[in-house]
């Protein structure tokens, strides 16, 4: 769905960056699991990167990128831009083929 409003300007940006977020909380979650065996319960999301940071430091630092985002994203903070939203997309992609070769 994000890569459908990746061309978009304004406040579909945020979006875009939002869902870029949310898939790459999901897939640092995924990887904890199949790594770990368990995934971050806590509300703060840098704890979940900082989980994922022990199975691997880049992928950590992937997840931990798209929290500083967050904010801006889903809660309104500010209007993000495009630069933004490469940055994102970079991440989450690798963070969704990370979990996707890791648990099937």
């Amino acid at each position: 769905m994000a890569d459908l409003v990746d061309a978009e300007d304004g406040a579909a940006t945020n979006v875009c960056i939002g869902l870029f977020t949310l898939a790459g909380i999901a897939a640092g979650d995924a990887v904890c699991t199949a790594a770990l065996g368990a995934h971050y319960m806590g509300a703060d999301h840098v704890g979940a990167a900082t989980l994922l940071a022990r199975v691997n430091d880049h992928l950590g630092a992937q997840l931990k990128t798209l929290v500083d985002l967050k904010p801006g994203a889903l809660e309104g903070n500010a209007v993000l831009r495009g630069r933004h939203r490469g940055t994102a997309r970079r991440a989450a992609h690798e963070l969704v083929a990370q979990a996707s070769a890791r648990t099937l």
